[in-house]
């Protein structure tokens, strides 16, 4: 967006946010400041109402004139009457924000949003103002919070979408300006935001059509003819962009940016006679304009009015010393001027600001040989005819580098890496090569080759994304996760619409442990590629591991939707269904297995699946048929192992456990299994060292440990039983089995110990019956919410609270009761029951939600 097309917006938005008086902007003065006197006509409606509303009542009305000075006091005063008011602060945060005090806007934006977290305007307030001070994160996090509380508020996703826009983030940006669109159809901000995205974005001729749209419907809109004009004049299109800026003007007749943009189609079409008057008429509302003069310089120079075009361009790099374009052409007009000591001074600095600019070196070289200073007229020469020259060997080690190319599309590797090694030596300081290099070298499995070539790579260009993820793969396969992080950053910062680069470091944060990043990360990379596969199962699959199955098949879905056999979508599916028992799992997987019938994986994916439902011959066939495709992997020998340990089959289960602890010794629960199978075999002093190698894994284990007591019980052992018995309790305070092992052991040794865990034994039996109550009642209250028995249910759920006493349920119970309290219209007992629950259940998104839906139902009614 222009930035003059920005600022009407933005300035429009502020107001939209207080578009109700009565609401916001309602205060006075206690003391008026010099010069904030109130109007006599505010006196009839500040009569008989508090301080507080008074002097926002005042405020508003300075605000809405322009006097920001004013109304800030005026809301500074209702703030000192009523500390708390939550609109005094709300209408202070955009009055600074007006004012331009962005530090304290965001402050007291911060307080408010601390004070009323559920609300959307102070955090879309205070996102515009972090957009503002150039915290882009900050706004953006601030905009996805009001957006949860208000999925259709079109001035947040107008803004939410500016500032992806600014993070180069069009893709996204696009998503939520349509959404603005669609919500307020006829608003030209959010039209002409949609449409620099697209623009950005590459799609041009969308970003066209929307503006063309805009204008059939608003065709005196002066903000769309001047953007409709800029996006033309970008395609070189400068007769239509002429009739866009000449509307613009006749609508807005202060629209000196218009005049600007005007002027530069006409240059753009060598009229530059036409141009000068254009940009006289700029010039008279702002004669220190620096690009005006610039335009105005190039003009002269193109009807060949070298003094006046040297008179302007010398306004200009005066103004901005650093623009490449005003010192260039001032050197080149100065050079016909013959002034050549001059222009040499203004040639240099233009060399010096675009060192690889020929034109300035050749208009140098020529300025040097004129002043009589030939060796560095010649030096300025040579080097630009070996300028010359590299670009001849760019061309051909381009072309070279280009079969190399079509060698690896072909499949003949090696031709192409030699190919690429020629290309080098005729360009060596090519990026791009280096990375096709690589990325030919990883094919045949030369991975420090490939590493070295893309180091070399992001050492010639800093900014190539595509080779710094690449990079950052090959060091997160070598466990460098440090280094593979910074190259993944470094890669999203040069791209910030690198969904690539945001997977990978979603799948680095899942390898970490760190499930929240990896998610926000999978979330960003399928905000910027909405048809990026492997983001979505990625993201499916983060959903499912923290229980939220619905969401994760829609994920899954959304792929399929498009991508029917998309194998790894297809994949995370089936396993999705086998967890929570949908007989569509082993469909999904069969599938799998059709498409990649050689894949081990898929073997044992099916496997589990008919194990879950009880088809446990063909689930043991296909474990069977993984090991023979993937000897070497200890996954489909443990499957086979546990599945025939459960159908208590250990003379067959003991060698697949052996075979799977031999491969992969790490993983607890195969010594666990293997354990069990030892000591149901009768062999007691093997079932001990596989308990004791399982704790050494996985130390709080307390099934592990009580087993590890059984066999040493086995083995006459009884010392070194009851330590294990005693470290199953310190894992599971309430592992019945442990304790009653204990009372029965030190019976005769300890009596008083034995009846301390025969009391505790017999305290948990008891509790345990009262936890199966408690929930029998919960359910049957469920089932009376679900038919509409409000009271029947709140009382059985009341009554589950009671009998379950501090049983494990209570939490839960305690929420189900706010629930459904909430369901039958009973807030105020609802809330205190949600609230009471999430003590206990701080991060449960479902009281979140509910407790966010109060707030706002009661705002309403306010």
């Amino acid at each position: 967006m222009s930035v003059h097309s920005f600022q009407r917006a933005f300035y429009g938005a502020v107001y939209l946010l207080a578009a109700t008086p009565s609401v916001f902007y309602q205060n006075v003065f206690g003391q008026t400041q010099q010069g904030c006197e109130p109007p006599a006509g505010l006196d009839a409606q500040r009569a008989g109402k508090s301080t507080v509303d008074a002097a926002n009542l005042l405020g508003t009305w300075f605000a809405q004139r322009g006097s920001y000075r004013c109304a800030i006091a005026a809301f500074e005063s209702a703030l000192r009457a009523d500390p708390k008011s939550p609109e005094a602060r709300y209408n202070l945060g955009l009055a600074l924000l007006e004012n331009r005090q962005l530090t304290r806007a965001a402050k007291e934006l911060e307080l408010l949003v601390r004070q009323v977290p559920a609300k959307t305007q102070p955090r879309l307030a205070l996102g515009m103002v972090m957009e503002e001070q150039g915290d882009l994160a900050g706004a953006e996090s601030q905009l996805r919070a009001a957006l949860q509380i208000e999925p259709r508020s079109a001035p947040v996703l107008r803004h939410l979408g500016e500032v992806l826009r600014r993070e180069k983030r069009y893709t996204a940006a696009i998503a939520y300006l349509r959404q603005a669109v669609d919500v307020e159809p006829h608003e030209v901000g959010h039209q002409i935001g949609l449409a620099e995205s697209l623009y950005d974005n590459g799609d041009s001729a969308e970003a066209i059509r929307v503006l063309e749209k805009t204008l059939a419907d608003q065709p005196r809109s002066a903000l769309a003819h001047s953007n409709l004009g800029t996006l033309y004049a970008r395609e070189k299109r400068y007769d239509e962009a002429l009739d866009h800026f000449r509307a613009a003007i006749e609508l807005d007749p202060s629209d000196d940016v218009s005049r600007l943009s005007l002027a530069k189609a006409l240059i753009g079409l060598d009229r530059q006679a036409d141009a000068v008057p254009v940009l006289d008429e700029a010039l008279l509302h702002n004669p220190r304009d620096a690009e005006g003069r610039y335009l105005r310089g190039l003009a002269y120079r193109g009807v060949a009015e070298y003094d006046k075009a040297a008179e302007n361009l010398r306004i200009a790099v005066e103004l901005n010393p650093d623009h490449y374009a005003s010192q260039y052409n001032l050197g080149f007009v100065l050079t016909r001027l013959s002034k050549l000591e001059e222009a040499r001074q203004h040639l240099e600095k233009a060399r010096r600001l675009q060192p690889d600019s020929q034109e300035a070196q050749f208009q140098l070289a020529n300025v040097l040989r004129r002043l009589n200073q030939t060796e560095m007229a010649q030096k300025e020469l040579s080097e630009f005819q070996q300028s010359k020259k590299q670009d001849l060997m760019g061309n051909v080690a381009s072309t070279t580098a280009s079969r190399a190319n079509q060698s690896l599309i072909e499949g003949d590797t090696k031709s192409a890496i030699a190919g690429y090694q020629e290309a080098l030596k005729l360009d060596p300081r090519n990026a791009k090569t280096y990375y096709n290099l690589a990325l030919a070298q990883q094919k045949l499995a030369e991975n420090a080759g490939a590493i070295a070539s893309l180091e070399k790579s992001v050492a010639l260009d800093a900014n190539f994304a595509a080779a710094r993820d690449q990079l950052g793969l090959l060091y997160m396969a070598l466990g460098k996760n440090e280094e593979a992080e910074r190259q993944m950053r470094a890669a999203l910062a040069s791209d910030p619409q690198c969904a690539e680069c945001q997977n990978n470091l979603g799948v680095l944060y899942g390898q970490r442990g760190d499930a929240r990043l990896s998610e926000e990360w999978f979330r960003q990379a399928i905000e910027n590629s909405p048809g990026y596969a492997q983001a979505h199962v990625n993201l499916a699959l983060i959903l499912a591991g923290r229980g939220s199955f619905a969401e994760a098949r829609k994920e899954l879905e959304t792929v399929l939707a498009t991508e029917p056999n998309q194998v790894k979508a297809l994949t995370a599916l089936g396993m999705i269904q086998g967890r929570i028992r949908d007989a569509s799992a082993v469909a999904t997987l069969r599938k799998v297995v059709s498409l990649e019938p050689h894949s081990s994986d898929a073997h044992l994916n099916l496997g589990i699946a008919l194990a879950d439902r009880q088809q446990t011959e063909v689930a043991l066939a296909e474990f069977s048929e993984a090991s023979k495709l993937a000897p070497g992997e200890a996954a489909p020998h443990y499957n086979k192992g546990r599945v025939l340990g459960e159908l208590r089959r250990y003379e067959e289960s003991l060698p697949e456990l052996q075979t799977a602890a031999r491969l992969d010794p790490t993983l607890p629960d195969i010594w666990y299994r293997l354990g069990i199978a030892e000591r149901e075999l009768q062999h007691h002093t093997e079932a001990v060292q596989a308990f004791q190698q399982a704790l050494k894994l996985a130390p709080r284990n307390a099934d592990a440990s009580y087993l590890l007591g059984q066999s040493y019980q086995s083995l006459d052992r009884m010392q070194d039983a009851i330590p294990a018995w005693k470290r199953a309790l310190e894992a599971d305070p309430n592992h019945s089995q442990a304790l009653y092992s204990l009372f029965r052991a030190l019976a005769k040794t300890d009596s008083e110990q034995s009846t301390r865990y025969q009391s505790r034994f017999s305290a948990l039996q008891s509790q345990t019956g009262l936890t199966d109550r408690a929930r029998t009642l919960s359910n049957f209250a469920i089932a009376a919410a679900k038919a509409g028995k409000w009271k029947e249910a709140i009382a059985q759920l009341r009554e589950a609270i009671q009998v379950c006493g501090s049983c494990s349920s209570l939490a839960m119970l305690h929420k189900n009761l706010g629930l459904t309290e909430c369901q039958a219209g009973q807030f105020d007992d609802g809330e205190e029951e949600l609230r009471v629950a999430l003590r206990d259940m701080p991060g449960d998104l479902e009281i979140l939600k509910a407790l966010e839906l109060l707030e706002s139902f009661r705002s309403k009614l306010r």
